[in-house]
């Protein structure tokens, strides 16, 4: 089964990350920590408030209500883990800020995170499409997360293909940040591939920035909350936490 990999240090800043762990001496219980994190990735400020947190299984969607842990900078929610196993975890988040550049306008950063939790090797749930955000895909089966393949990656804009910069992270691999160990884009079709030499927790994340009449059309599924009326900027982030097994 594929764990994502608990959170520790991974080398990037400004970014939305869902980090699920057992519960320490509570192992039928796992904590999903959704942290925005600074230089590091150590948590630099509490995620915005209205931060959405869901369970993807079987088809279906269902939200949790996250809690907040002030002192870890962290938003939270425990769940049984067996009530949770083979799903996808996803986060996402809308953050304004005032434009320095456009007096009335706001820049605005929009979030999307995902990982897994103890997903089988057959199970295709790692290619679900939320169609809200950037989001990133895994398109290879579970089982190909391994030392040695080549695994594909989709990134999508509010549920269609989209050519965007990539960047790949190992859990520990150094103390800089933005050491990044892969840099690259999606192709016109959304699609990536990488190859893995050693084991580990990785996060590939995806960004993109879109100025006014380059803001995607929203469509059934997309976020209403991306309200582009005052907007100067568009900011989108996708992450996405899993494992190379060897």
């Amino acid at each position: 089964m594929f764990v994502a990999g608990i959170f520790s240090q991974f080398i990037c800043a400004h970014e939305l990350i869902v980090s699920p762990a057992v519960v320490e001496d509570r192992p039928e219980l796992v904590s999903i920590n959704v942290l925005m994190t600074e230089v590091y990735n150590k948590p630099g400020r509490l995620p915005p408030g209205d931060t959405t947190l869901q369970i993807w299984k079987d088809g279906s969607a269902t939200e949790l209500s996250l809690s907040k842990n002030n002192s870890a900078k962290q938003l939270y929610a425990r769940a049984i883990s067996s009530d949770i196993a083979g799903s996808l975890l996803t986060a996402n988040v809308i953050r304004n800020k005032k434009s320095k550049k456009q007096a009335g306008l706001v820049e605005q950063q929009y979030y999307v995170a995902k990982a897994l939790w103890e997903a089988e090797k057959d199970s295709d749930i790692a290619q679900t499409v939320m169609g809200n955000g950037l989001e990133i895909t895994i398109q290879s089966p579970l089982a190909d997360l391994r030392i040695g393949e080549v695994v594909s990656f989709k990134v999508l804009l509010h549920g269609q293909a989209v050519e965007a910069r990539l960047m790949l992270a190992k859990d520990g691999a150094s103390e800089e940040e933005h050491a990044y160990i892969f840099r690259g884009k999606s192709d016109s079709k959304g699609m990536a591939k990488i190859s893995f030499d050693s084991a580990g927790t990785y996060m590939l994340r995806s960004k993109v920035k879109l100025k006014p009449g380059e803001f995607p059309v929203n469509k059934q599924g997309a976020d209403n909350r991306s309200n582009t009326e005052k907007v100067a900027l568009m900011e989108l982030s996708g992450s996405f936490v899993f494992q190379i097994l060897e």
